[in-house]
């Protein structure tokens, strides 16, 4: 079996922190949130949102005077 010590220690996961169980989707915005923060101030700043995220356009049409209200949103996972 492999050790988890250094991934939770990563995280900075301690005492009863270590037992919670987090779904993929939960361990993938916190690993993210994660490296965001360490990478923010450095050359590595944005790339994950340049390899993983991308723009999510919302809008809302009218269908009788086609009068659009357009929204975008950043994301990292949908």
């Amino acid at each position: 079996s492999i050790g988890t010590e250094e991934l939770t220690n990563t995280f900075g996961w301690k005492g009863e922190e270590v037992w919670i169980q987090h779904d993929i989707e939960e361990l993938y915005r916190l690993l993210m949130e994660h490296l965001s923060e360490e990478f923010k101030s450095t050359p590595l700043q944005g790339i994950l949102s340049g390899l993983y995220g991308g723009i999510l356009n919302d809008y809302v049409e009218c269908l009788e005077c086609k009068n659009r209200n357009c929204k975008e949103e950043l994301f990292l996972a949908l």
